[in-house]
């Protein structure tokens, strides 16, 4: 979906969310600039959910990486780094958090991918249930800033409580979860 919504809005915005009133033309050209941006936020949310989904599918495969995997992280990392640097560029802090988490969540897998752990057995369930969680997160994200916030009527800058809430309680139980698993004997 984050996809879809990524492309409709770099491509054609004002046809898929046109002004709620009339606007000038400088208005229009601000609202279509504002529109492409969240078109790259979009795509690297939708670029994070399915390469966590993937990894960790992959990771109970049990076999040398495949291309797909490569480009799975290289992805991530690189629609982070774009939404880091568009962030700070903007002043956009949304943009700024998701931008470090996909980066630093790319470049984490890359670390899996090309450096195979020592304990593969544990490693690969560990990682299969953290990117799991990730696309879980990542869903629960979308419901939350998507639809609860509308539900709610939350606007201003409290709406961006509604995008990192669910993200900082879905690395937590992460974080936590890896912890409890490491333990493991």
């Amino acid at each position: 979906t984050g996809l879809a919504i990524a492309a409709a809005w770099a491509t054609a915005p004002l046809t898929f969310k046109p002004p709620a009133t009339a606007l000038d033309s400088e208005q229009i050209a601000a609202l279509e600039r504002r529109y492409r941006a969240f078109a790259l936020f979009f795509a690297t949310v939708g670029v994070m959910s399915a390469t966590a989904v993937w990894h960790g599918i992959s990771a109970l495969r049990r076999r040398p990486p495949v291309v797909l995997d490569h480009l799975a992280y290289a992805a991530t990392t690189l629609a982070g780094t774009a939404l880091l640097l568009l962030g700070l560029n903007l002043g956009q802090m949304l943009f700024i958090a998701f931008g470090l988490i996909a980066s630093i969540t790319g470049l984490g897998d890359a670390r899996f991918v090309l450096r195979p752990p020592a304990d593969p057995r544990r490693a690969t369930i560990i990682r299969h249930l953290q990117a799991m969680l990730g696309g879980a997160t990542a869903a629960l994200t979308a419901f939350s800033a998507l639809t609860l916030r509308r539900m709610v009527g939350v606007e201003g800058a409290f709406a961006l409580s509604f995008w990192l809430l669910p993200v900082v309680l879905g690395v937590l139980a992460t974080v936590l979860w890896t912890r409890r698993w490491q333990r493991r004997r």
